[in-house]
C-alpha cells in the first residue's frame, strides 16, 4: 500500500502558499484544494511568467500536469494512467517517462512538497524516485532521478538530478519553507480562495463565462483557458482514463 503522509491535512476549503525568489524580486502564489476525490494544485510564477496545474490523487500521486505560458490553451499537458505510463492528452504515448512518479519544476519548490507528501517517509528513511522535469522556457521534458532523505520532523535532504544536494525545512503541512539560494517562504494560510494577484487572474470561478470572454488582455484569456482545461480534466477523470498506453 502507498505511504500516507505524516504531515497535517489541509483545510477542506483549500490552502494558499506563496514564495519569493531569494533576492526578493519575483513572486509565486499557489493554491491546494481538495475536489473530486483528489487534490488540485494551481500555481502562478511571475519570473517565468507561467501558470501550472497539477492534478493529484488522494495519496498525492500525479494524474495530470498542465503548463500555461504562451497559448490560451495549455502549452504542455501530460497525464499518468496510474500505472507509471505517461502520455499527452492527444493520446501520444511518452514512453521516455515510463516509471516516473512525479513532476519536477525548477521554477517552484511546490513540486518537491508534492513528492514529500506522497512518500510519507519516517525520520531516517530515504527514497530515490523518478520524475518528469519540465523546462518552462523550452517546454522540453526529460526524466530525472531525485533522492529524498528525511533528516528530522521538518528537515529534508534533497538531490535533484546532477545538482548538489540541499537541506531544507518544511512546515507542518510538508510545504517547503526556504529553498537555499532559490526561494523564501512568504505566506501560508488556509483560505477558500484561489490567488488573484500576479500574472494571471484566476477568480473566474465566480464570474460568468461571457464576462470572461468579453474582457480583454492575456490575464482574462488565461483565466478562461484554465477554467476550460480544468473542466476537461475533470470530465476525463470521471469518464475513462485520460490516456491509453500500451502495457
Amino acid at each position: 500500500m502507498a505511504a500516507v503522509s505524516s504531515y497535517q491535512p489541509f483545510a477542506a476549503d483549500g490552502h494558499d502558499v506563496a514564495w519569493r525568489t531569494w533576492e526578493g524580486e519575483h513572486h509565486e502564489e499557489a493554491t491546494i484544494r481538495w475536489e473530486n476525490e483528489g487534490f488540485t494544485v494551481v500555481g502562478q510564477v511571475s519570473r517565468e511568467r507561467v501558470q501550472y496545474v497539477v492534478r493529484l490523487g488522494p495519496r498525492w500521486n500525479v494524474r495530470q500536469f498542465l503548463l500555461f505560458r504562451d497559448l490560451d490553451e495549455p502549452d504542455l499537458w501530460l497525464a499518468n494512467d496510474g500505472t507509471g505510463h505517461w502520455g499527452e492528452m492527444n493520446g501520444a504515448h511518452r514512453d521516455e517517462f515510463d516509471g516516473c512518479a512525479d513532476i519536477d519544476l525548477r521554477c517552484t519548490p511546490l513540486t518537491l512538497s508534492i513528492t514529500i507528501r506522497r512518500l510519507g517517509l519516517d525520520i531516517g528513511d530515504s527514497a530515490s524516485v523518478a520524475a518528469v522535469r519540465v523546462d518552462t522556457e523550452s517546454l522540453d521534458a526529460q526524466p530525472v532521478r531525485q533522492h529524498f532523505e528525511r533528516l528530522g520532523e521538518h528537515r529534508w535532504r534533497i538531490a535533484r538530478g546532477d545538482e548538489p544536494a540541499v537541506e531544507l525545512d518544511v512546515d507542518e503541512f510538508g510545504l517547503v519553507l526556504d529553498y537555499p539560494a532559490e526561494f523564501r517562504r512568504e505566506s501560508s494560510s488556509a483560505r477558500a480562495c484561489v490567488p488573484t494577484s500576479g500574472l494571471f487572474a484566476t477568480s473566474h470561478r465566480s464570474r460568468p463565462r461571457a464576462a470572461l470572454v468579453a474582457k480583454q488582455g492575456a490575464a482574462s484569456r488565461a483565466a478562461w483557458s484554465l477554467s476550460w482545461a480544468l473542466s476537461c480534466m475533470r470530465r476525463a477523470e470521471s469518464a475513462t482514463p485520460p490516456i491509453s498506453c500500451p502495457t
